[in-house]
């Protein structure tokens, strides 16, 4: 026969409804830290790689407005001199302006395939939000 001292015992070795809650608590604010860390992280790499991007996009932007101005001095220097000096200018010039297209072309292309949303925690944040769900079913 069970003796009241030691259903008491029994009582207090399982956890109560309120330590449950507690834990459970806890975790859920553990999870949701972690889950803003990751989103922390994951935005900071894509800035990263976007600010790679516009460096790029950036020195292509300078190099086509050199090839442009080159271009501009070629023709003020055709109308006042020889041909040999205006090709060698236009040349120049046409050459800066196919790299500088080439570099930013390089550059939109990339930034195009970054992906800015934090696909990983928006994943994790839905498994979270089936494994609440389960909890309290």
């Amino acid at each position: 026969m069970t003796t009241p001292r030691q259903i008491h015992e029994q009582a207090s070795a399982d956890p109560g409804v309120a330590e449950l809650f507690g834990r459970l608590a806890g975790e859920t604010s553990d999870l949701i830290r972690q889950e803003l860390s990751l989103v922390t992280l994951e935005i900071s790499t894509k800035l990263t790689s976007v600010m790679r991007m516009m460096w790029v996009m950036g020195a292509g932007v300078v190099v086509l407005v050199v090839g442009f101005e080159v271009l501009v001095y070629a023709g003020l220097i055709r109308l006042g001199m020889e041909l040999p000096l205006w090709i060698a200018a236009g040349i120049v010039g046409a050459s800066l302006v196919v790299i500088g297209s080439i570099v930013l072309g390089v550059g939109r292309s990339a930034l195009h395939h970054i992906e800015l949303l934090p696909l990983k925690t928006i994943e994790t944040l839905k498994e979270n939000k089936k494994w609440a769900r389960q909890l309290v079913q």
